[in-house]
């Protein structure tokens, strides 16, 4: 495979002209100096042993002037790691979580920032983590056949709960149906597209007058009188484009 990539034949040993390459982490190419460069750290641990980090200091200087003669930049805004836990810790320092005590991460991270999070986790941060495998509809699972009892039940039972932490918020879906329902491989639900969801009529006078005291979202077309949504799954006060609340989702169910 030819390749119009300058810095190919830098990467000789990984064949990256002949081959793509779609790894990360540790296990993307590495250039042909690194070859020597890793020869030349072993030999300096077996000279210096536990007095080797003096050393390392003095190659990670040089390292960083030449990232900073490649980037225009200055040596003392480049900060290098010795390994992924320090990055993360870098990383994670700079976030604004006294203001924003929540992170969303996903299932499928490295292990050296799951266990960070994890952390943050045990000390009251909000950790939301998504699911990093790609996961079905409930209409996906409901084109494939009729679902076990024990299943359905299980799943009804979750979607409840999920809409009851949406009233108690004072939020109605208003499009609930099996496309917008996700179910992750292992059973867990996860109720999305909120994108039609509307605070409940009458929480008060104030609130009413104000859009800006909502939740979800402030535009016309959520307003009484429009109708939106999806035919099958709609209630009858939805249809006709009446107010909507909690037993809305009833009758969706």
């Amino acid at each position: 495979m030819n390749t119009p990539n300058p810095l190919a034949h830098h990467y000789s040993r990984f064949r990256v002209a002949d081959r793509l390459l779609l790894t990360g982490h540790s296990h993307q190419a590495w250039p042909d100096v690194a070859f020597e460069a890793q020869q030349r750290a072993w030999l300096d641990a077996a000279e210096w042993v536990d007095n080797k980090w003096p050393q390392a200091a003095v190659q990670a200087t040089h390292v960083r002037s030449g990232f900073a003669r490649l980037l225009g930049d200055d040596p003392g805004n480049i900060a290098l790691g010795q390994n992924t836990h320090e990055l993360v810790t870098r990383w994670l320092s700079a976030l604004p979580l006294r203001q924003r005590r929540r992170i969303v991460t996903t299932d499928g991270e490295f292990h050296t920032i799951r266990r960070q999070v994890d952390r943050l986790a045990e000390e009251g941060l909000d950790v939301a983590k998504v699911t990093a495998r790609p996961v079905d509809t409930l209409a996906d699972r409901l084109a494939r056949g009729a679902l076990p009892v024990d299943e359905a039940v299980n799943f009804a039972l979750q979607m409840t709960e999920a809409l009851q932490a949406a009233h108690e918020k004072g939020i109605v879906h208003r499009d609930l149906k099996p496309a917008n329902i996700k179910v992750t491989p292992d059973g867990k639900v996860k109720v999305l597209d909120f994108g039609l969801a509307k605070a409940f009529e009458g929480q008060t006078e104030e609130a009413n007058r104000d859009l800006t005291h909502s939740p979800t979202l402030t535009i016309a077309a959520t307003q009484q009188g429009v109708i939106l949504g999806t035919a099958a799954y709609m209630s009858p006060e939805q249809a006709s484009g009446g107010p909507t609340d909690a037993r809305t989702r009833g009758h969706s169910g």
